[in-house]
């Protein structure tokens, strides 16, 4: 269920080669914590791309992770982590792609065996529980 959630994964998503601000989840960087171990490196750093959340149109086959992703026939990033879900019924992927293309909403494509799939960045995780809101909400004290 962390596919349709859009939770990121410790060691594919999650690595000690991606900063916070890539990875697509900066609220985990506490900015007025005051001093921390390469604080001024992580707020000052330039993100080299951004973790994305895409809906696959595969129908004979499903990603697994580290498939190309491409747009305009070139490639443009990999997917991390991905999944058929038969609960909503659609194919997911985690992709690291440039920032410039990280738009929801954009059309990309995913290598699967050979061949191109339709790619499209969400704009929401597919699957939002009740309880994922009330917890977001607790955390930002405005419950």
């Amino acid at each position: 269920m962390r596919m349709e959630k859009d939770y990121h994964g410790w060691g594919s998503e999650l690595t000690n080669e991606i900063t916070m601000m890539e990875a697509g989840v900066p609220r985990f960087v506490a900015k007025d914590k005051g001093s921390f171990r390469d604080r001024d490196a992580t707020l000052e750093a330039r993100p080299r791309g951004r973790a994305v959340h895409m809906a696959i149109d595969a129908t004979d086959t499903d990603a697994r992770g580290a498939e190309p992703v491409l747009m305009n026939d070139k490639v443009f990033g990999v997917t991390t982590s991905a999944a058929d879900d038969q609960r909503i019924g659609q194919s997911l992927a985690f992709a690291y792609v440039p920032s410039e293309v990280a738009a929801h909403g954009t059309q990309l494509e995913v290598q699967l065996l050979g061949k191109p799939h339709r790619a499209t960045i969400l704009a929401e995780p597919p699957l939002r529980s009740v309880q994922n809101q009330t917890a977001r909400l607790s955390a930002r004290g405005t419950t």
